[in-house]
Formats: structure tokens, sequence, C-alpha cells
């Protein structure tokens, strides 16, 4: 509005920063960085606009460290005693109470939620106030300098109206709090006033939708204290921290999501209903990267792009093997367009979705995913699938076969070899493993009633043992191979067919 294009173009970096990008962290030094990084972006852009003096001054950015309100409860005590009307304290108090964990969870706290009943009841016991005029002699009288809510009339306004010029009203107050007092005492205060304007801050933040929301999150075990906390707010993503962070981005989100995350929800049985509820109906593309990607981090990862569930329409996909790339960061280019067919897939989720607990097994062609997931069995006559036993020590129970007597290896002797797994090989694997059979078992058995009172698992299809077996092994389209019999099997002395 009256601004040349010229001016309106440098004044663009700092509308920027104040308007359009907004971040999150537990880590207050985290957010001072990024704050600089982005300061040091705009004055890049002034750079490169010619401007070396008189550039527009940044005044703010939305890069705010997650934190508990102050909590020197004497100053809060302290501040609310003056704060008119009394509904204010209470909805102040309701507000330091629910931040408490905001160190602990971050963005995960849904702090919107949990603030939102004493918003509306605030609003509520806002209205039902007298007005100004009830309380005096003359119904004409006119304060000449009222306060802002004072003549503020809440009966038309939304709760979301409500909460800002509530919050600007808090803001205010506390400014002048600060400045009210001398010596110690006004550090004291100044100190507790900013961290409370900080603890606003992050509210205004959960309180938005954003077009795009991208994360990196965290990944492992939530704090212990804390787990049922999570898992009652996330029922469908507590298993592992990163996956509650994906769940929370698309509920912040209202375009897409993009993450970089552990690779386990792809298929880890523990995670099916946040692959069901979150994931898969909302994917867009994933780059499967595997290891390497994450600093020194030794986890499988990949990166990938979630559509909000309004935005959720097509139901193919396209998947980037990149796995075995050695030098993924030259070639990440080449692994967002089609230039590279290799591994390069385009899947179905209404396919996936029909497979058990829907793993995205992306690789697959939908001749085998219609295969998996079709209700016709093989029969016995074609195929005995069994899992074997467990040994439930198995530094106790299992050797290496070179690291045992020969005499005392084969049927009904002390040691008996065993199939436990291994990697895929496309004709042979060699088995390695023995287990401590000594002919019957009994010590396995008594280690299996040990740990969960029963013998079952210690003997598991103990009829198949030493019989003639395999496996298939798949691996990709083109691959198919023989490998080690499934873990728990003892083996007869020639090994399997």
């Amino acid at each position: 509005s009256g601004l040349s294009k010229e001016a309106f173009m440098q004044q663009v970096p700092g509308l920027i920063l104040a308007h359009n990008l907004h971040g999150i962290d537990i880590d207050l030094r985290a957010t001072q960085i990024a704050a600089l990084a982005l300061w040091l972006r705009a004055q890049r852009a002034y750079q490169e606009m010619g401007l070396k003096r008189n550039r527009p001054k940044i005044t703010k950015s939305n890069i705010v460290c997650a934190e508990p309100m102050p909590g020197e409860e004497n100053l809060l005590n302290e501040f609310i005693v003056e704060l008119q009307p009394k509904v204010l304290g209470q909805l102040l108090k309701v507000v330091f109470e629910k931040m408490k964990l905001a160190r602990e969870a971050g963005s995960l706290l849904k702090i919107e939620d949990e603030i939102r009943d004493s918003i509306i009841e605030a609003r509520n016991q806002w209205k039902s106030l007298p007005k100004i005029e009830q309380l005096t002699l003359s119904p004409d009288f006119k304060d000449p300098k009222p306060e802002q809510f004072t003549i503020f009339d809440v009966t038309e306004i939304s709760d979301e109206e409500f909460w800002n010029e509530t919050e600007n009203r808090l803001i205010d107050s506390l400014q002048k709090y600060a400045k009210q007092a001398i010596g110690d005492q006004y550090l004291q205060r100044q100190l507790f006033s900013n961290d409370a304007v900080q603890g606003f801050a992050f509210i205004d933040i959960c309180r938005k939708q954003f077009d795009a929301v991208l994360m990196n999150p965290p990944f492992g075990l939530f704090f212990k204290e804390h787990f049922p906390w999570l898992k009652s707010k996330y029922p469908d993503s507590y298993v592992d921290i990163y996956s509650s962070f994906v769940a929370r981005g698309l509920q912040l989100s209202q375009g897409k999501v993009g993450v970089i995350s552990p690779r386990s929800f792809l298929i880890t049985p523990k995670l099916a209903r946040h692959r069901e509820k979150y994931v898969l109906q909302n994917l867009n593309v994933l780059l499967d990267l595997g290891e390497g990607v994450m600093d020194d981090a030794t986890v499988l990862s990949c990166a990938y792009i979630l559509d909000s569930i309004e935005l959720c329409e097509n139901s193919i996909f396209p998947a980037f093997d990149r796995k075995s790339l050695e030098d993924k960061s030259n070639n990440l280019d080449r692994s967002v367009i089609f230039l590279d067919s290799n591994n390069t897939y385009l899947s179905d989720k209404r396919e996936i979705g029909r497979l058990q607990k829907t793993p995205i097994l992306y690789s697959l062609s939908s001749r085998i995913l219609h295969t998996i997931s079709s209700n016709e069995k093989l029969k016995d006559g074609v195929l005995i699938a069994r899992s074997g036993l467990t040994t439930f020590n198995d530094f106790r129970f299992l050797r290496l076969r070179v690291e045992v007597d020969p005499k005392d290896i084969g049927e009904l002797k002390i040691w008996e070899p065993i199939a436990k797994g291994g990697t895929f090989s496309v004709f042979y694997s060699d088995l390695p493993l023995l287990i401590r059979w000594s002919t019957s078992g009994n010590e396995i058995a008594e280690e299996n009633q040990r740990v969960n009172g029963q013998t079952a698992q210690a003997r598991q299809a103990s009829s198949y043992y030493r019989r003639f077996g395999g496996t298939y092994s798949y691996r990709s389209r083109k691959d198919f191979g023989v490998r080690v019999l499934p873990a728990g099997c003892i083996i007869g002395n020639k090994g399997p067919a």
C-alpha cells in the first residue's frame, strides 16, 4: 500500500521471517542457530539487491523453543493478583500448568487442545461479567479512558479471536509488571516476563495450520516417566517417538508433510496402526535411503512426503530404492525424478492395503501382492510352513560348529544343527550354528518354563525336526533363491534339500 515495487521487494525478506516461516525445537541453542541462519539468509538477499546501507531491520522471527512457562510460583501469584478481571488469572494458571511438559514433548504437547476448554470457559465467564455502566449510579456514565477489555464485547467473536485478544492483554500486562520493579526485583520480573512471552509464542505456533511441515524427528522410546502420557495422546503411534511426530505433523498441516526418519515404519508390525491411519493413505512419494544418512546414527532411514488427509486422492505413489548408493548426497537429485529407472517403482496403495498389517512392500509386483493378499493358501501337500523353537538364551544354548567336538554333533547327541535365519543367498547358505539339544531339549524347556511359565515354545513344530526342507527368499522382481530354513528348525545332518 503506497510502496513502489523496489521498496516492497526490500521488505520481503523481513515479511517472510515474520509471517511465513515457523519452527519449534526443545533445545534453545538450536532455535538460536536457526534464527541466526535465517537472519543471514535475509542479509544475503539484501546483498543481492545491492543494499549495502540502510537495510530493513529484521524485527521478528518465529523460531521458538518449547519450554515450560517460568517456574517462579511466587512471581506468578504476584502477577495474577494484579490482573483484572480475575478470569484472566484463572486462564493464565491453566496455561502455566499445561505447559509443564513442553521441554520433554515439544510440539507433541498439543497445547492448543489442552487449553481449549479453559479458553471457552474464560470466554463464557467474560460474557457474564457486568458492564461498566451497571457498576455506576449513572447509566449514561462513560469512562473517558476505557481499558481495551472493559469495552470488549465477546458475544459475537470466536474463541480464536478471544484468545488473541487475551494473549495481547496478558503480554502487555507482563511488560508493565516487569517495568514497575526496581533493582534485583526488576531483573527477576524481566526474566519471568520474557520467559512467559516465549511460552505464548510456542502456543501461537501450535494453534496454527501450515501449508507445509518439515521434520527430522528424534527416534526411539519416549521418556519412561511420561510414556503413559504419550500413549494416551498418540494411541496409534506411540511405539516410536518419530512416528508420534509424523502423526502430529499431519494434524498441523493443511498441505504436505516432509519427513526424514527411520524406515522401520514401512514393515514393523508394532507400527501397523500408524501405517494404516497416517502413512499409507497419505503417502505421496517415498525415497528409501538405507544406512549412512543421519550422520553417525546407525539406523536405516528414508525420506517421504505425506499429503494432508484433505489432499490425499491418488492411489499410486512413486518409490525410489536408493539403499545401495554409496554416496547418496550426490545422487538425490536423480532420485526424485524418473531419469534413473533402476530400482524405481510405482506402487498401488490399494493393493498394499489388502496385506495383513499393511507392510509397505513397494518393490513387489502387483501379481505377487495379489498372491500374498489372496485368501487362497498353499495346501500342506505342496508346502508346509512352521515356526520352530525359541531358546530364550542363545548365549547358553547356541554354538558355532567350529567350537564343538565333531563327535558330539548329530542326532541324539549333545549338539545338533539348527537353522537360525541369515542374509539373502541366491543358491545356498551355510548353516554354521548348533543347538544344545541333548537328545530331548529338556534344558531349553526348563528355561522356557522359567521365562514364560510353560514349555510349548521350546518344542514348537517338533514333529518336523530333522526333515528335509528349504525356503524361498525374495529379494527383487528378478531374484529368487534358497537360503537357510526358518529360525528354530533342527535339521538333519545332511542339511536342507
